[in-house]
């Protein structure tokens, strides 16, 4: 018979996390385990509270970017330097009648109200919920640190601050609805931001990230060109599998028909696709990093100085450097990569490059480089008329020669242009020695 005293077994709990880092995403969490990209942060966070005197404290700091980590790490720096300057603990020399009058005195509740020079006094933070328990949590790790640290406070988005308040601006950018889109577009939508809030920013105020620019460079990149090839006449047991072609997206499938921007002002172009690069098999052919030059560089956009418009941008020519003229023959050239770069706030300091970068590089097996593991993706732009190599089974189109020595490297003409109200940047690309569309 059944043993009904034995107790009932008690119902299975979901499982309950004990922190929200479980709601980051993979790329955000890559993202902020990049020792060398907070580094890069923390010292630009650094320079700016620099930029500001004991006598002038920064009363509002405004945080972009979802999650608060510019505030959390200006936060971070006012607790290294109160526990720099902190009195070493003698408690234990001290009565409990003593330390009591010394927490109380005025000189204590006069530093304890006003927080620490030159730090701001309110520090605020938007983003959706999940980002500001997030961030509230660290917060609060950071006040168990040092009691004395200003908190946080985390708004919705929508929340706005009053006119001419915020004296700093800053932003990572980070915005979780697009981190599996190319990198350039957080920018796109910082610059976005930073105009919506202009009203708020005090005469003096300060903005970071101020300035950014997107690179282009020639990529060698043919299993991948191959898998997007069109499916026309192609038969798979039997079922002709061609009339997919016309479900194709233009954004991914370079043969696909592109939209022309109406009014043909400016060059609509076609639009790029998100890709980690570092997952393909790839080769990106870029001038060295010690040449100073502009090749490559398809925009500069001042995020403050420039309003939301349709914006238009000059050719950009990329050229196949000469140290790298023997694998493309032998690779071929099949598409365009973009990455972006972020001017660096403060003065620029000789020694150190004025530019962060979003992509790093790695040497290449088959030479020249390639794109390095990272948590940002680039902006893939597949060439319709690719020039093949010798490893690529087709016969390589011959380059023609021109008069001036040395000058029979390919050469592409980029043109760009940034329309808000589709929130992308498009680009058209045309091969200079014979004028065919990219």
């Amino acid at each position: 018979s059944e043993d009904v005293s034995a107790p009932a077994p008690l119902p299975m709990l979901p499982h309950k996390p004990t922190s929200n880092l479980g709601f980051l995403s993979p790329w955000r969490l890559r993202a902020l385990n990049d020792l060398g990209r907070l580094r890069w942060l923390r010292r630009q966070v650094k320079r700016l509270l620099e930029a500001f005197s004991a006598a002038r404290r920064p009363a509002f700091l405004l945080d972009l970017s979802e999650g608060g980590l510019m505030a959390l790490l200006c936060r971070e720096e006012e607790a290294r330097r109160c526990l720099a300057v902190r009195p070493p603990r003698c408690k234990h020399l001290l009565s409990r009648k003593w330390r009591r009058f010394l927490s109380n005195s005025r000189a204590h509740r006069r530093r304890r109200d006003a927080g620490t020079p030159g730090f701001p006094a309110r520090a605020v933070a938007l983003g959706p919920r999940s980002a500001r328990e997030l961030g509230r949590e660290q917060v609060y790790v950071l006040r168990s640190r040092c009691p004395e640290v200003v908190g946080v406070e985390f708004k919705p988005q929508s929340w706005r601050p009053t006119p001419e308040s915020v004296d700093l601006l800053l932003s990572e950018p980070h915005d979780s609805s697009i981190e599996q889109r190319e990198c350039d577009l957080q920018l796109w939508q910082h610059w976005v931001q930073v105009q919506d809030h202009l009203s708020t920013l005090s005469p003096s105020a300060v903005v970071f990230p101020k300035r950014f620019r997107i690179h282009v460079a020639l990529v060698s990149c043919a299993a991948l060109w191959q898998r997007r090839r069109a499916l026309v006449a192609a038969d798979v047991g039997g079922v002709n599998v061609g009339v997919m072609d016309t479900l194709a997206s233009p954004r991914h499938f370079p043969w696909a028909a592109d939209e022309q921007e109406e009014g043909g002002m400016l060059p609509g172009g076609r639009a790029r696709f998100p890709c980690e690069l570092w997952q393909q098999e790839h080769v990106v052919f870029r001038r060295s990093t010690n040449v100073v030059s502009i090749d490559g560089v398809l925009c500069d956009v001042d995020v403050v100085d420039v309003p939301v418009h349709l914006l238009g941008f000059g050719a950009c020519r990329v050229t196949l450097p000469a140290d790298v003229r023997d694998v493309a023959d032998r690779l071929g050239v099949h598409a365009l990569a973009t990455w972006t770069e972020v001017e660096a706030a403060g003065p620029h300091r000789g020694g150190s490059s004025r530019w962060r970068s979003t992509a790093a590089f790695d040497a290449s097996a088959d030479g020249g480089e390639r794109f390095a593991p990272g948590a940002f993706k680039q902006g893939v732009l597949l060439a319709r008329n690719p020039r093949w190599g010798v490893d690529d089974g087709q016969a390589p189109r011959k380059r023609p020669r021109t008069s001036s020595a040395g000058a029979e490297d390919l050469v592409v003409e980029v043109r760009s242009v940034f329309d808000p109200a589709r929130g992308e940047l498009r680009l058209a690309a045309t091969w200079v020695d014979d004028g065919r569309p990219f």
